[in-house]
């Protein structure tokens, strides 16, 4: 709230929303460091991201400036046109380790980027752990293992069990410390966010706490997966992962289309998850369910490369941007004949306003297109996508126009909805490509592992290829499995994931060198914008609808499972002197609201154990009671715009605003 000085909690805000992108989220290298005895841990654990994100926009495999490839261990040793750019076990005679030096002439990167010192010794570490006698063992990047070479636990165990065993597998193997269990404040509070949006009430907590039954989080897991909020929640969490944020106009759009409710329906009856996504790549509604499934194509008005760079990480967990002028420069698998070719599946789509609401038709000709490599090569644009065979589609010969004609199409089964091509790209790719496709499981299983846990098994959590293996693979190719076999059954993941060992952990990082990779203590996590505004409207109101908050909040806090946690000051500007959110506090004095229930106690230490209870689900050390105390002492004249304060302070701190 502008222009009172609140010095108990507001200093520790400022510097804490800075410092809040986790510990466990930070890419930089000192966090990184950690203890390694050879040069491939060093090239998996920190070289090969390293020089990802400085070097390999110019040295990559479509782009050799100076002939020099960077993307490998193998590249780096055939070296450009200057020869081998490592000399093993001497960095000092190695022209990669030369030319990143401050004063290096050329310098590398170009520009006034330059590396850290703590990246220079890394690199410096690896080049010296280089020996030649085992060039040739580290001569490639690791390739991700495929379900069938890895040794996996039996089909039909209990996943849960099966994600604890894997995640105690690899803490023993790298004999790192683990955080020890979480208490049930924070189990409640964390489960809450995670599967319902919003931060528990204190008749639900104080509920939770006079259970005794052993078995008493998994009921309370069973309930919260079994409610509309849960259905609701992660209907906008998956609306924005889908579709993006956007002006508010799209959220009404999205609404009256009936994209939400199809997304709610989603998570409300459990489909399985491959029929939902056949269902929003089809666009084909055959009853009041699906109805709403064609917005995902529709909001993209008819931008076929939109579509199909959506579709991807969406649907198939892999971005393919970087292959639309070559094959991807990072995963070679990804090649540029995949990008166009799912373009070439939506070509034929065309935006249509019916009796029935938005509908994306088809038409039976067209879209037989060429596309150029760098070299200028034209080729056709073939009906293909990664991990697939491709689909057989006649072209015209050259020179023969196509004409449109009825015979080529037929009615759809029901009534004012668009007509469907005999020969329909779109029903061949669900058929055909989407269907069985292994990456629909694996993107939906580090997707929610992402959402629950932090970080995917595959981080970032849309780059599923073999730029990035998994943490755990096994563990991965487990639970895709598993997930397959089970009727793509979303609800058991999660519960299996939030149930487990990992997921139950204290936040409290157990060692300085952690690697979040490790999962060894829970991960913390930023509140999604639906999230935040749904525990002040909790904390505040007692409600959970945040309608007076979120257009504000979705604009300034907009991304959901970023690639990295970075505050920014317009953010914390935001925060300061936001006028709907001070707005929101001010209005919030009815009878039933938390500000005037406090102002009825019969004292500050009452009150402001209360907050603390309601807004952390925790009791304040004595330091905070104390200098909470204070604050509300001194200003007991003006008690109600103290209140006011205090409530702001809680609602924009660190604490409130993360999951951990």
């Amino acid at each position: 709230m502008p222009g009172i000085r609140f010095p108990i909690l507001i200093s520790v805000f400022v510097g804490s929303l800075y410092a809040v992108g986790p510990a466990s989220n930070q890419t930089c290298a000192q966090e990184k460091e950690k203890k390694v005895d050879n040069a491939r841990s060093l090239w998996d654990t920190h070289v090969a991201d390293l020089l990802k994100a400085n070097c390999t926009k110019c040295h990559n495999d479509s782009k050799k400036s100076g002939l020099l490839n960077l993307t490998s261990v193998a590249a780096i040793f055939k070296g450009g046109k200057k020869g081998p750019a490592v000399k093993p076990g001497d960095a000092s005679q190695s022209l990669l380790y030369q030319l990143v030096q401050k004063g290096a002439k050329p310098h590398m990167p170009p520009g006034k980027n330059q590396l850290g010192e703590e990246e220079i010794v890394i690199l410096r570490r690896w080049i010296e752990r280089l020996e030649e006698s085992k060039v040739s063992e580290t001569r490639t990047s690791p390739k991700p293992q495929t379900a069938d070479k890895l040794a996996l636990l039996p089909a039909g165990m209990n996943p849960t069990t099966v994600i604890d065993f894997y995640l105690q597998k690899k803490w023993a193997s790298s004999r790192i410390p683990v955080a020890g269990r979480s208490s049930d404040d924070e189990f409640i509070r964390r489960v809450y966010l995670d599967l319902i949006g919003r931060i528990p009430s204190v008749d639900e907590l104080n509920q939770f706490r006079s259970q005794t039954d052993s078995d008493k989080r998994p009921q309370l897991v069973d309930k919260l997966l079994a409610s509309r909020e849960h259905a609701e929640f992660f209907a906008k969490v998956f609306d924005t992962l889908f579709m993006g944020r956007g002006k508010d106009s799209k959220y009404g759009q999205r609404q009256s289309s009936g994209w939400n409710d199809f997304l709610i329906a989603a998570f409300k009856e459990n489909r399985p998850w491959n029929q939902v996504v056949r269902d929003i790549l089809l666009a084909r509604p055959e009853n009041k369910t699906q109805r709403g499934a064609p917005w995902f194509l529709f909001e993209r008005n008819n931008k076929h490369q939109q579509i199909a760079e959506a579709i991807a990480p969406a649907v198939f967990g892999i971005r393919i941007e970087c292959a639309q002028c070559h094959d991807h420069p990072l995963a070679g698998e990804i090649e540029q004949r995949h990008y166009w070719g799912l373009v070439a599946f939506y070509r034929r789509g065309n935006n249509v306003n019916t009796k029935n609401g938005p509908r994306v038709s088809e038409s039976a000709i067209g879209g037989f297109e060429d596309f150029s490599d760098l070299s200028g090569q034209a080729h056709p644009n073939e009906l293909i996508f990664y991990g697939k065979e491709k689909v057989s589609d006649v072209r015209p010969k050259p020179g023969m126009k196509e004409k449109d004609d009825d015979k080529f199409y037929q009615a759809a089964s029901i009534p004012n909805e668009p007509r469907i091509p005999n020969f329909s790209r779109r029903q061949k790719f669900v058929d055909q490509v989407l269907k069985d496709h292994p990456l629909v499981a694996k993107a939906m299983v580090n997707r929610l592992w992402a959402l629950l846990m932090g970080r995917g098994l595959v981080h970032p959590f849309d780059k599923i290829d073999s730029a990035h293996p998994p943490s755990h693979p096994e563990l991965f190719a487990w639970l895709a499995r598993d997930f397959e076999q089970g009727n793509y059954d979303s609800r058991k993941l999660i519960r299996a994931i939030v149930l487990s060992q990992g997921y139950q952990l204290r936040s409290s990082k157990p060692a300085k060198d952690s690697d979040p990779a490790h999962f060894s203590w829970s991960l913390e996590k930023p509140l999604v914008a639906e999230a935040w505004t749904g525990s002040i409207s909790q904390l505040l109101r007692k409600e959970t609808k945040d309608r007076a908050l979120i257009k504000d909040f979705r604009k300034i806090f907009g991304e959901v499972l970023p690639e990295e946690n970075i505050s920014k000051l317009s953010q914390t500007m935001f925060l300061s002197n936001s006028p709907s959110l001070n707005e929101f506090i001010r209005q919030s004095h009815a009878d039933d609201h938390l500000h005037t229930r406090l102002m009825r106690m019969p004292d500050h230490v009452a009150r402001v154990q209360h907050v603390y209870q309601a807004a952390y689900s925790r009791l304040p050390d004595e330091e905070e009671l104390t200098r909470n105390v204070e604050f509300l002492t001194q200003r007991q004249d003006r008690l109600g715009q103290a209140l006011d304060l205090m409530l702001w302070a809680i609602v924009t701190s660190s604490e409130f605003r993360i999951n951990h």
